[in-house]
Parts: C-alpha cells; sequence; structure tokens
C-alpha cells in the first residue's frame, strides 16, 4: 500500500511521450498546440508552470525539439526548481505552412529525460494583395503633366503580397509593392528600373477600389518626388 500510495504522488503533464514512462517528481501544466500565421498572428505562446509534486526536489530544464526552418522558439525560464513559470515563444519568420509535431523535453536532475507531445500549426499567409487586383481607369500621375486619367493596372507578383503597378506614369512603367497591414498599407522597395530607382509607401482606400502612392525616383540627373492615385 506504501508503494501505491508513493506512486500516486508522482505525476507527469498531458500529451506525454508514451516511450517515458519513468514517474517525475513534478508536473507540467499548459501543454497545448500552437499555432502561427505571418501577418495575422506571427507570435504564438505556451505558457508554463513547473510544479512540485514529488517526494524529492530536483531541477528541472527544458528545451524545445522539431521547430521548423524559420520559426523560432525562445524559452523565458529554460530551467530551476518547481515551483517556477516559463513561457515559450514561437515567431515565424518564413515557415513553410503545415502542421509540425514538437516535443517539449524535460531533464529532471534526478530523475532524468521526459518529453511531452503537441503540435504547432504554422497557416500560410493570407494574400490581402489579390483584393487589390484590377483595372483603374481613372489613375492620376501628379509628375505626368498633363492632368489628364489614364488606365493602370495591378497584377499578382512571384509571391502572397507582392502586387505589380503597371503604367504607374502613363509611359508603361511597372513596378511592385508589398502589401501589409492586414491589406491596408503598401511599401514600395527601392528597385531600379530603365536606371531609375524607385521607392516609397502607399495606403489603401474606399474598400480595395482606391490605392495611393507616394514614390521617389531617383536618377543620374537627380530626385523626384511623384503621387499616383489608382482609381476604379
Amino acid at each position: 500500500m506504501a508503494v501505491v500510495a508513493l506512486a500516486a504522488t508522482f505525476s507527469s503533464c498531458s500529451k506525454s511521450d508514451g516511450n517515458d514512462t519513468l514517474p517525475t517528481n513534478y508536473k507540467i501544466d499548459g501543454v497545448q498546440d500552437v499555432s502561427v500565421q505571418p501577418l495575422v498572428s506571427p507570435t504564438g505562446y505556451m505558457q508554463l508552470t513547473v510544479s512540485y509534486t514529488g517526494t524529492v526536489q530536483e531541477r528541472v530544464d527544458l528545451s524545445v525539439e522539431g521547430t521548423p526552418a524559420g520559426c523560432g522558439a525562445d524559452i523565458s525560464v529554460a530551467g530551476g526548481y518547481p515551483t517556477f513559470s516559463s513561457t515559450i515563444v514561437f515567431s515565424d519568420t518564413s515557415a513553410t505552412p503545415g502542421t509540425y509535431p514538437i516535443k517539449l523535453v524535460c531533464i529532471g536532475s534526478k530523475t532524468g529525460k521526459k518529453s511531452y507531445n503537441f503540435n504547432l500549426v504554422v497557416k500560410p499567409e493570407p494574400d490581402y494583395g489579390a483584393a487589390l487586383l484590377g483595372t483603374y481607369n481613372n489613375t492620376m500621375n501628379g509628375c505626368s503633366g498633363t492632368g489628364v486619367a489614364f488606365t493602370a493596372t495591378v497584377t499578382a507578383g512571384d509571391k502572397t503580397n507582392k502586387i505589380m503597378l503597371n503604367n504607374i506614369d502613363n509611359h508603361g512603367t511597372s513596378i511592385y509593392a508589398m502589401v501589409s497591414n492586414f491589406g491596408q498599407s503598401l511599401n514600395v522597395p527601392a528597385q531600379t528600373v530603365n536606371g531609375i530607382t524607385y521607392s516609397g509607401y502607399g495606403s489603401v482606400f474606399s474598400g480595395q477600389a482606391n490605392i495611393g502612392i507616394n514614390y521617389t525616383m531617383v536618377s543620374p540627373s537627380g530626385s523626384q518626388s511623384c503621387s499616383v492615385y489608382f482609381n476604379k
């Protein structure tokens, strides 16, 4: 009976790896699946509590195995003597979307290794740029010198949320922009087209019907700032 009572004091957290059967002197609460999504929620958190439950105190060190390339995992408190709290922060920068099996590895100074399984779900980046694609028949450019509306188009780039702004000056020039801020902001990274370097920023108005871009052109002869308004 004494042996049974002692065994009941040992505890482990949910999602335990079935291959690890050694009883521990602590329990871990908070192990659960975590999801991240670029532009929406690129950072995911797991709040852990390591509690002392046994009859022998021991140091417990924490680590994470299986994190995919392009996604970091930082542990606020990587070890200590229970009871203590720790937060694991998963930060996605460029991980391939998918569901990844992850192990939380716990090393007890007296009871050895124990691991717990959970999933890291990397969701695809939402394509905010898709809503901006189309023909804008009433486009105006302050640097065109005519004050007459012309037709410009927005087409898809070679990756999600990259769009091509075509005929921005009514002379056939195309530059690209990156869509962010839930589809409300645009960034024009420095890029050289026909010997002229373009850079700037923009915003989306009236749903997706109007786009305003402020950009700078730098050439061997100097620089010029312009504004173009894509209007449907």
